[in-house]
């Protein structure tokens, strides 16, 4: 299923965010699966999971300067070689 925020601006989707999943819901337990890291800063708890197992719990602070947040950021961030592809 495609995520249909993506067709909104990046203002829109940060207000609809702000709105429905803080505002909206506090006091409220939420499960978000994102498509994006935007949505996490707003969390009290983070928890990845990988093949069923959590491999990871805490805040947003505590996730970005963990271990699994740098190994994402490297893997996302390597360049891709289109031609052997």
């Amino acid at each position: 299923m495609d995520n249909f925020l993506t067709a909104l601006p990046s203002y829109m989707r940060k207000q609809i965010i702000q709105d429905v999943l803080v505002d909206h819901f506090r006091d409220k337990t939420r499960i978000i699966v994102p498509y994006s890291f935007h949505v996490l800063p707003s969390a009290d708890r983070i928890i990845a999971l990988e093949n069923g197992s959590i491999i990871f719990d805490g805040t947003y602070d505590e996730l970005i300067s963990s271990e699994y947040y740098k190994s994402i950021a490297e893997a996302n961030l390597k360049p891709v070689d289109l031609k052997n592809e």
